[in-house]
């Protein structure tokens, strides 16, 4: 998960919008939290539509065939600047980047702490609470002394690794936990999650003015508070992705100044001693460095942008370009080329992992019905096995023999006449069935022995078929891992696998693509 922020645009005449007379909430002098809890919405929002998310499949396809790990540090906390304009505010973050026509990006919003569920309507809200402060100070018994606050806007965000999927759920279970961590539970609020990243996130807008009583949030040393909470949520939830945070931690226990870096950029800038090395030693970790739109920036191989200078310790942007005076600046790559390939790359491992994941379910699906039929043979086999047995066995012991003799004798002992009695014949009658009843009950005790050594015999092929398609399951996992890991899209036949057409279909997009661009032309 990434801890990071962007600064709203300001519109400095926001907060002179007034919401509707409904939106007003009245004054109460009941406790903060019961006030604030009884007024919570959970309602979402949800966006449909939007361009399909290609920097959000490379980063996954890269992390999860080539085993790489999205950065060196992939957590970087920032905290967005504060701002006075919730409209600005609202107008950056629920509406695509340079427009505020389209909203692709947005997937979905909830509001917190508010009457409305309209994300639209939320700026309104937050501004009049704002606007209001002196007066909900007053309503609540606090304090008018002090200066007004004039940035009630605060905004972050957080990341997770690309190769991480948290559902909805997750993602807003962990803005609130974020949220009471800055001691902002009880404010009013709005959770925005974006699909314009490779990794999924969420940027939350908060108003400082508390809403029932006025006081404003306390921010200080917030980089540090979500830098920890950063670290605790990964430790929680079981893998450690920035190394660079577990060593600041260490240093700020010492009472030692800490800051983030890419180690890569730093290893690249200090093995080397000229711009062509540096552009070198980049690009052995897939790093490039190009032309962006007001800077020399490193393109990592996510489609990240990082300005160097920022990475490097003691480095000024001056010393910077000293090092880069042996290259031709203009021959540089351009920023929006470099993602464009990283796009075409990303269509084209996709389309190579979709193949591989189709290829592989077949495979396991056809050793799935192979292993199913060979169990039901096996069931048949002892079936009609154990049918065969019980019938030879029951003649084996006169079974049916002995059973209609004690029924016989059963029937004849039951109201034996006067003259039985009186000859003795009855007595011997009896003494006759018991012992019939012996002789049976020994007989079908060996029966149930002959049937229970076909059962033994069953349980142990049974144990040593599971045992071998066990085996042959475990094997054939560790082969797909292991070429999907390497990220080799070409299995072998031992495995019943044929090769990917991964270049055949990028062909026909592309056949496709020239004949669609000559259609328009006409």
């Amino acid at each position: 998960m990434t801890l990071r922020g962007n600064s709203p645009s300001r519109a400095p005449n926001a907060l002179s919008s007034k919401p509707s007379a409904a939106l007003i909430r009245p004054s109460s002098n009941a406790s903060t939290r019961s006030a604030t809890t009884s007024i919570r919405s959970s309602k979402m929002l949800t966006f449909s539509g939007g361009s399909p998310r290609v920097l959000r499949t490379f980063a996954l396809t890269f992390a999860r065939l080539s085993g790489k790990l999205w950065r060196r540090c992939s957590m970087i906390p920032k905290i967005a600047k504060g701002g006075r304009s919730f409209k600005g505010a609202f107008d950056y973050y629920m509406h695509d980047k340079g427009g505020r026509s389209t909203s692709d990006r947005v997937a979905w919003a909830q509001t917190e702490n508010m009457l409305t569920e309209d994300p639209q309507l939320a700026w309104k809200v937050m501004a009049f609470t704002a606007q209001a402060q002196s007066r909900l100070k007053e309503a609540s018994g606090q304090s008018r002394a002090g200066r007004k606050l004039e940035n009630p806007v605060f905004s972050f965000s957080l990341s997770w690794h690309p190769e991480q999927e948290p559902d909805q759920e997750h993602m807003l279970e962990t803005a609130h936990k974020a949220l009471e961590m800055m001691g902002m539970s009880e404010h009013e609020s709005v959770i925005v999650a974006h699909r314009d990243e490779p990794q999924k996130h969420v940027h939350v807008i908060v108003n400082r003015v508390h809403p029932i009583s006025g006081l404003a949030a306390d921010i200080r040393n917030s980089k540090r508070k979500f830098s920890d909470f950063a670290r605790e949520y990964e430790r929680e939830n079981g893998k450690i992705y920035c190394q660079q945070r577990e060593e600041n931690f260490e240093k700020r226990q010492k009472g030692e100044l800490s800051r983030y870096h890419d180690s890569v950029i730093a290893e690249a800038w200090n093995q080397t001693h000229d711009g062509q090395g540096f552009i070198d030693a980049l690009a052995a970790k897939k790093y490039v460095l190009a032309q962006g739109r007001k800077r020399l920036v490193v393109v990592d191989p996510h489609g990240k942008s990082h300005n160097p200078v920022r990475h490097l310790e003691g480095v000024k942007a001056k010393d910077f370009q000293h090092r880069l005076q042996d290259i031709d600046l203009t021959k540089l790559p351009d920023a929006d080329n470099v993602l464009q390939k990283m796009k075409s790359s990303s269509d084209e491992n996709d389309t190579s992992r979709l193949v591989f994941k189709k290829l592989a379910r077949l495979k396991i699906e056809a050793m799935k019905k192979q292993q199913r039929q060979e169990r039901s043979e096996l069931n048949d086999k002892y079936r009609q096995r154990y049918r065969a047995s019980k019938k030879q066995l029951a003649n084996h012991y006169n079974l049916p023999k002995q059973k209609k003799e004690i029924q016989q004798l059963v029937q004849a002992t039951q109201k034996p006449s006067w003259w039985k009695r009186l000859t003795g014949k009855a007595k011997k009658e009896r003494q006759e069935l018991y012992s019939t009843l012996q002789n049976y009950e020994s007989a079908y005790r060996r029966y149930l022995e002959g049937l229970d050594s076909v059962k033994q015999q069953r349980r142990e092929e049974s144990t040593q078929l599971r045992q071998r398609q066990q085996a042959e399951r475990s094997e054939l996992k560790t082969y797909l891992l292991a070429q999907r890991k390497a990220g080799n899209f070409l299995l072998t036949d031992d495995h019943g696998m044929i090769r990917t057409q991964a270049k055949k279909k990028k062909k026909e997009q592309q056949e496709q693509s020239r004949k669609r661009s000559q259609n328009r032309k006409k």
